[in-house]
């Protein structure tokens, strides 16, 4: 595993941060916040849609590249660095993990235009668990996962 001395998150303006339900932390967690680029993750036919602009809340998962404790189904944040040593982020859903053949895992969007992909695990420096969605325009967060 790649070197991973670089920081994620960013704060909240003043403005927002009434806006989110900051919940109570556990000893040990540690939280985030995330703003969403693009449209792969939104869908109008779902309530959690992520659409462009969203500020995420995520929890960070323990990675040390041991797939069994990834979450299935449930929106996360991915991060690694690039061929170019940039840290690049990824908002998706893990529907498959193949530590067999490919030792990767299968991202798919809520957008069904976008196609699911293959991602290498060993691209994956940080892992994040979306934990509440403040879509643009919205007066409180959507609380999805517990």
């Amino acid at each position: 595993m790649q070197n991973t001395n670089f920081h994620f998150s960013f704060k909240l303006p003043p403005a927002e941060l009434d806006k989110v339900n900051i919940g109570k932390l556990k000893d040990g967690e540690s939280y985030s916040w995330h703003r969403v680029k693009g449209e792969s993750m939104t869908d109008k036919d779902n309530k959690l849609s992520i659409p462009t602009g969203s500020t995420l809340r995520c929890r960070e998962v323990y990675w040390n590249e041991d797939a069994f404790n990834l979450p299935l189904n449930t929106p996360v944040i991915l991060m690694g660095l690039n061929k170019n040593n940039e840290v690049v982020s990824i908002c998706k859903t893990i529907t498959f993990i193949d530590m067999a053949f490919k030792n990767s895992v299968k991202l798919t969007s809520y957008n069904k235009d976008v196609p699911p992909f293959w991602l290498p695990l060993n691209f994956i420096e940080k892992v994040f668990i979306v934990d509440q969605i403040l879509k643009p325009g919205r007066k409180t967060t959507i609380k999805i996962y517990n």
